[in-house]
């Protein structure tokens, strides 16, 4: 009987994404999405983006600013699943692996794709009727690779001499100013 339910939830979700939308959240190193948790229904996602404005006093007291610091953007959302037991002990372990781990995770919505995001707030309740609500808090994990490029300096010289050099005997050692004044 079970999983003639968990059969029937599956084709519940293909027919809702195939009218609203894909609605998914797979790894984001896989290369085939293949969902963490198989859950009912997205009941809500809410996307957050913020930045600061550092700001530096000039002439007459005013600010002025000279930055934009883009904030990693946060998204919060909000799931059902239901099913038997054995279902919602996995969907509720593999996302307390998630809140764990630095696994990246990416988020699908038919509008747009959020790419990056590590899951680090998780909270679920559990109703009589075997539904497990599912909310938990993503934040953006930005990327970013340096790239060395190795440059051919063709104007080498290997020493330069610099610093104080000793009087040679045999040579005039007078100073001009000297020469000039001694009368």
């Amino acid at each position: 009987m079970d999983y003639i339910n968990d059969k029937f939830t599956d084709l519940r979700r293909l027919i809702n994404n195939g009218i609203y939308g894909d609605w998914n959240i797979y790894r984001t190193e896989d290369k085939i999405k293949k969902s963490i948790c198989n859950f009912t229904t997205f009941l809500s996602l809410s996307f957050e983006s913020s930045s600061e404005l550092p700001s530096y006093t000039i002439q007459s007291g005013s600010f002025r600013n000279y930055n934009k610091i883009n904030n990693p953007n946060s998204i919060k959302i909000s799931l059902a699943v239901d099913g038997n037991k054995n279902k919602l002990k996995n969907t509720i372990d593999t996302l307390e692996y998630y809140n764990s781990s630095i696994d990246l995770i990416d988020i699908e919505t038919p509008y747009k794709v959020f790419i990056g995001y590590n899951l680090y707030n998780l909270s679920y309740s559990i109703t009589s009727i075997s539904m497990l609500i599912v909310e938990f808090d993503t934040k953006e994990i930005k990327q970013s690779s340096i790239l060395f490029k190795t440059v051919a300096n063709t104007n080498y010289s290997p020493t330069v001499k610099t610093g104080k050099q000793q009087l040679q005997e045999g040579k005039n050692n007078s100073s001009i100013l000297y020469d000039r004044f001694r009368g």
